[in-house]
C-alpha cells in the first residue's frame, strides 16, 4: 500500500466472529462523515460486517469497493448480488500441506525459505458462478467421501473384531506358551499389514529384551531408542516414516524399515514384552487402529500369562505325581522289608505261646509274658504297615475290596458283641441301637469291621463316663451306620483336619492313620463319612453307604475254617533262612512232609510231576520271582495246587492270580490260622 501515497488508509482492529466484530467496526466507522471509497477485510466475514455497518451509517454506497479474503459461501453470494466486489479464494489444503512440510523442516533443523508460494484465485462477478459451482460440487461429494471414510473405519473395526475372535480361538486350543505367542504375533502382523514381527520378552533384572525363540537374541535396552521408550513409558510407539522421524534416529539394524511400531504386551500393570513390527513401505494407521492394536497386544499378554499358569500347574502336577509314585514305591518296599522279619517274629512267638510242646521244657511265666508283649507289638506294627498301604492304595483308587451282600442288622450285632467285652471301661455303658428293618448293603465285611472297630476304639478313648452307641438308620438311597459317644467332643478346627493323613490328637501315641484310612475305604465303597461334634457335647461319626442294588451280585461270606488238615507232601520255597526254617518246622509239626528250597532253580530241580501235593513259594527270590516259578511248575503239573507268599500286599485279584498259575495268595506276615485255612482248602 506504500506504493499508493495518495491513498488515505485507516485500520480498525476487531475480532473474527461477526457478532463480536460488528460493534467494534461500527465504533471505528464513527470517525468518518462521507462515503468510503473502499473497504478491505482480512476475512470475508469482516468485509461483510463492514458492509453492513457502513450501510447503516450511510458510509457505503454503490461506488464503495468491498473486498474480502477466503472465498466463503456468503462472500460468493454477496459478489453475485453486487454488494461486495471481490474475494480472494485461498486454497486451504495446499496451505495446510505446505505448513506441515515447513514445520517438519524446522524440526529437523533445516533452513526455511523466506517465502512460500501458493496460487490464490480472485473471485469477481465474472467467475463467481464457476467457482461457486466448483464449491457446490465439492460439498455435494463430501457425503460420498465421508461414507467412504466411514466404510473404511467399519472395515477396520470388522477386521479387528475378526482378529480378536481368532486370537480367542487360538487361546482356547493352544496351551504351549511359545507356540501361542508366535501364532498370535503373526496374526497381528498380517492383520495390520507389516512385513516382520518380533516378539520380545522383557527381562527387567537384566535390563534387556530377549527374542522369544530358542537361543533368542538379547537386546540391551539402551541399544534401541524405540524399544526403550515403549518399555519405559509402557506405551505404543508408531513411526509412520522412520526416515522423517524427529524423535528416533533410523535403526542401522533395520535399514529397509520405513514404518515401525513397538507395542507393549501388558498383563495388568506389568509389561511382559513388546511386539516389534516392521514394514518396508510407509504404513498409515488411524488412532482407532492403534488403539485396537494395543488391545490385541493386551489379549496376547493375558494369553501368555494363562499359558504360563497352565504350564506351572502341569509341572506341579507332574512333581506331585512323581512324589506320590515315589511314596507308593517307598511304602511298598518298606512294607516288604518289614514283613519279612515280622513273619519270623510273629511266627516264632505265636508258636511258643500256642504250643506247649514247642520246646523240651515249659517256658517260665515271665518269659511267656515277654513273648506276649513281643507278639502284640509285632501285631501292632503289622497293622500300621497295612494302614499305610491301605492309605496309599485308597489315594490312587487301587484299594482292593471284596464286597458281599450284608444284612446290616446281623452284621452290626455281631460287631457289637465281639467288641464290647474287650474294652476295659467301667464307667461307660455300651448300647446297640438298630431299627427292625434295614436294607442290605454291598460292602467288604472285613474292611467295614475295620472301620467300626476304629471308631469304637476312638470313642472309648475320648469317653471316661457315659455311653457309647453303635447304631444304624435308613435315609434312601443310603444306610447310615454310626458311632456316637458322650465324651469330650472335638473342636471345630480339629474337625476340619480330622480325616487328614497323619493328623492325630493323641500326640505321640497316635499315628493319624485310622480315620484317613477309614475315609479311603468308605469312599472306595461309593459312600461318605461325616463327623458331628462340639466340645463337651460328644461326637457322632456317620458312615453313609449305598443300599444294595439289583445289579450288584450277592456273595456269601466265607467263615474261617480252622480244622484238622489232611497231611501232604509240600515243597516250600523261601530265600530267607530264618523264615524257611520256622515255616518248615511249623508244617512238619502239623504232620506234613516238607521239602525246602532256597531259590527257584533249586525248587525246579526237586519238583517232579505227581511228587508234591502242594507248592508254596515266596514272591521275592534271587534268581526268579514266585510268579515265574509257580508258572513253570504249573506248566509241568497243572493239577498241583500253588500258594504265593507276598510281602508287597495284595495287588492282584484272585482271578488274575489263577490266570498266572497261582491258586492261593497269602500276605506276610501270615498267622497260623490263615495258613491252616489255605492248607485245608488246597489239600482237601
Amino acid at each position: 500500500l506504500s506504493r499508493y501515497p495518495a491513498m488515505e488508509l485507516h485500520h480498525i482492529p476487531s475480532g473474527w466472529r461477526y457478532d463480536r466484530a460488528y460493534p467494534q467496526i461500527e465504533a471505528g466507522l464513527q470517525q468518518f462523515h462521507a462515503p468510503l471509497a473502499a473497504i478491505f477485510g482480512l476475512s470475508d466475514s469482516l468485509a461483510l460486517v463492514a458492509r453492513d455497518a457502513g450501510r447503516a451509517l450511510g458510509l457505503v454506497d454503490a461506488n464503495t469497493v468491498i473486498v474480502g479474503i477466503n472465498g466463503d459461501p456468503l462472500a460468493l453470494a454477496a459478489i453475485a448480488d453486487g454488494s461486495i466486489a471481490a474475494t480472494v479464494d485461498t486454497p486451504a489444503a495446499e496451505l495446510g500441506i505446505q505448513a506441515v512440510d515447513l514445520a517438519c523442516q524446522g524440526a529437523r533443523g533445516e533452513a526455511l525459505p523466506a517465502y512460500f508460494g501458493y496460487a490464490p484465485r480472485l473471485v469477481t462477478r465474472a467467475n463467481v458462478a464457476e467457482i461457486a459451482m466448483q464449491k457446490l460440487i465439492a460439498i455435494a461429494e463430501l457425503p460420498n467421501r465421508m461414507v467412504g471414510v466411514n466404510r473404511q473405519q467399519e472395515q477396520q473395526r470388522l477386521a479387528q473384531l475378526e482378529l480378536g475372535l481368532e486370537i480367542h480361538r487360538r487361546i482356547g486350543v493352544i496351551l504351549n506358551r511359545q507356540q501361542l505367542a508366535r501364532e498370535i504375533a503373526e496374526l497381528i502382523r498380517a492383520a495390520y499389514g507389516y512385513d516382520t514381527v518380533q516378539l520380545l520378552l522383557w527381562q527387567p533384572e537384566e535390563n534387556a529384551l530377549v527374542l522369544e525363540q530358542a537361543g533368542g537374541l538379547r537386546i540391551p535396552l539402551g541399544d534401541d531408542g524405540v524399544l526403550e521408550h515403549a518399555i519405559r513409558q509402557n506405551e505404543l510407539v508408531f513411526l509412520p516414516d522412520t526416515q522423517r522421524s524427529q524423535r528416533f534416529a533410523p535403526d542401522r539394524r533395520w535399514p529397509a524399515t520405513r514404518s515401525r511400531m513397538a507395542v507393549p504386551i501388558r498383563f495388568g500393570a506389568t509389561t511382559l514384552g513388546l511386539l516389534d513390527l516392521h514394514s518396508r513401505t510407509v504404513v498409515q494407521q488411524t488412532h482407532e487402529s492403534l488403539s485396537g492394536l494395543q488391545l490385541m497386544a493386551d489379549e496376547l499378554g493375558i494369553a501368555m500369562r494363562n499359558a504360563d499358569l497352565y504350564s506351572d500347574a502341569l509341572a506341579a502336577r507332574e512333581r506331585a505325581e512323581k512324589a506320590d509314585h515315589l511314596k507308593s514305591r517307598l511304602l511298598a518296599n518298606v512294607s516288604h522289608e518289614l514283613r519279612t522279619p515280622l513273619n519270623v517274629i510273629l511266627g516264632y512267638s505265636e508258636t511258643a505261646l500256642n504250643r506247649p510242646d514247642a520246646y523240651p521244657t515249659p517256658l517260665p511265666p515271665a518269659f511267656r509274658r515277654d513273648l506276649r508283649h513281643i507278639y502284640n507289638s509285632g501285631e501292632h506294627l503289622l497293622r500300621l504297615i497295612n494302614a499305610l498301604l491301605d492309605l496309599s492304595r485308597a489315594e490312587i483308587g487301587a484299594l482292593e475290596l471284596r464286597p458281599e451282600t450284608l444284612a446290616p442288622r446281623a452284621f452290626l450285632t455281631e460287631v457289637f458283641q465281639s467288641v464290647v467285652g474287650t474294652f476295659d471301661a467301667p464307667g461307660v455303658q455300651f448300647r446297640l441301637s438298630l431299627p427292625e428293618h434295614l436294607p442290605a448293603i454291598h460292602a467288604d465285611p472285613v474292611r467295614l469291621r475295620q472301620i467300626l472297630l476304629n471308631l469304637l476304639s476312638n470313642a472309648r478313648k475320648s469317653t471316661s463316663a457315659g455311653t457309647i452307641t453303635l447304631g444304624a438308620d435308613v435315609e434312601p438311597p443310603h444306610v447310615h451306620l454310626w458311632v456316637a459317644d458322650t465324651g469330650v467332643g472335638i473342636p471345630a478346627d480339629v474337625q476340619e483336619r480330622i480325616f487328614d493323613p497323619f493328623f492325630s490328637t493323641k500326640g505321640e501315641g497316635g499315628t493319624g492313620l485310622g480315620l484317613a484310612v477309614s475315609l479311603g475305604i468308605v469312599q472306595s465303597h461309593g459312600g461318605a463319612i461325616e463327623v458331628e461334634s462340639a466340645p463337651n457335647a460328644g461326637t457322632r461319626f456317620v458312615i453313609r453307604l449305598p443300599v444294595r442294588t439289583a445289579d450288584q451280585p450277592g456273595k456269601a461270606g466265607k467263615a474261617r475254617r480252622v480244622q484238622n488238615v489232611q497231611p501232604g507232601h509240600i515243597l516250600f520255597v523261601e530265600s530267607e533262612q530264618m523264615i524257611r526254617e520256622a515255616t518248615v518246622r511249623l508244617l512238619t509239626r502239623w504232620g506234613h512232609k516238607v521239602a525246602a528250597a532256597e531259590n527257584g532253580a533249586e525248587a525246579l530241580a526237586q519238583f517232579l510231576p505227581d511228587t508234591f501235593d502242594l507248592v508254596i513259594s515266596d514272591l521275592g527270590m534271587t534268581d526268579m520271582n514266585g510268579w515265574e516259578l509257580l508258572g513253570q511248575i504249573k506248566a509241568r503239573d497243572p493239577r498241583v495246587p500253588t500258594v504265593l507268599i507276598t510281602g508287597w500286599g495284595r495287588s492282584v485279584s484272585d482271578e488274575d492270580a489263577r490266570a498266572a498259575g497261582v491258586d492261593f495268595l497269602i500276605e506276610k506276615p501270615f498267622d497260623q490260622d490263615d495258613l491252616r485255612d489255605i492248607l485245608a482248602e488246597a489239600l482237601g
